[in-house]
């Protein structure tokens, strides 16, 4: 299967219990119609793009499905337009394309995943 990205994108919330914040996000994508969402194998790739060291650090050789709540999905087209004209790069798989993002916060140097809220974003 194959995945495009990631891409990074600097936001600050201006609403919602982010709001302030300086949020790093990272997106990636793939082709919804070679995703086969009962595959674990597919479902570890998607989950392999978005890990950091940190990430693997952390959770090490336990289940990663603790890190699921902080990752979102969205086909291309419910993207705003704000986002697509940044991510034009993402759209690799035309209607099929699917957009897989996780959003983070700067702990001194290191990066934590966080759960955003669409109003937040």
């Amino acid at each position: 299967m194959k995945i495009e990205g990631p891409i990074w994108i600097e936001s600050s919330p201006n609403e919602g219990s982010l709001a302030g914040a300086t949020l790093y996000n990272q997106f990636i994508s793939f082709n919804n119609e070679e995703m086969d969402y009962e595959c674990p194998h597919h479902a570890a790739e998607v989950m392999n793009a978005l890990l950091t060291p940190q990430d693997v650090e952390t959770i090490g050789d336990k289940d990663p499905s603790s890190l699921f709540a902080t990752i979102g999905t969205s086909p291309w087209r419910s993207m705003p337009d704000y986002l697509q004209e940044a991510l034009s790069d993402l759209n690799a798989f035309g209607e099929d394309t699917i957009v897989a993002r996780r959003h983070w916060v700067l702990d001194g140097d290191d990066l934590f995943p966080v759960v955003v809220g669409e109003n937040e974003e």
